[in-house]
């Protein structure tokens, strides 16, 4: 009897394998100073589990707090590159880590760094020469993220809550 009622339950949380990424390059292997994974998310545009993936810890965070926003439409990982000119007259190439789309049709580029990178190479530089470059059919505007940006006990909450949302993703992993 124990075994059949833990198959209606099962039943009643099936599991669905989720969309896959629509990244358009491969997440980069790991490497000590990173964390690389991925979050299935419901998004309002699918309806649907899709596989959202990432490529840092500040990258995370910034996943789970937009998807318990309530504002998030749809989320695309490693979008399209932008060609872009460099101040030296070299072109360039950017992927920005995100391109969200907020309940409002919104949409925005965004790029996710640690402070300390941004000082160290000029970023904010550089974002200014991307979005000079950026189509408008691409984006409305661009975001700069960092760790100052994002807060630790917030994204932990947020992670907390994806969890207790997505109960089919933990019976099926058991």
């Amino acid at each position: 009897m124990e075994m059949l009622c833990r198959i209606r339950m099962y039943h009643s949380h099936a599991y669905h394998e989720p969309l896959r990424s629509r990244a358009t390059r491969n997440v980069m292997k790991p490497s000590r100073a990173s964390s690389r994974g991925f979050l299935p998310l419901t998004l309002p545009k699918d309806g649907k589990l899709r596989t959202i993936f990432y490529e840092s810890i500040l990258e995370k965070r910034f996943l789970m707090l937009m998807a318990v926003s309530g504002d998030l439409f749809d989320i695309w990982e490693q979008p399209t590159e932008i060609r872009y000119r460099k101040p030296n007259g070299r072109i360039g190439h950017h992927i920005f880590d995100f391109l969200i789309t907020l309940m409002s049709g919104e949409r925005i580029a965004v790029a996710i760094k640690p402070l300390e990178r941004v000082w160290q190479r000029n970023f904010e530089r550089e974002l200014e020469c991307i979005a000079s470059h950026m189509p408008k059919t691409f984006a409305d505007s661009l975001m700069l993220i960092t760790d100052r940006d994002l807060d630790v006990q917030a994204a932990n909450a947020a992670g907390r809550d994806l969890m207790m949302r997505n109960r089919s993703l933990m019976g099926a992993a058991a």
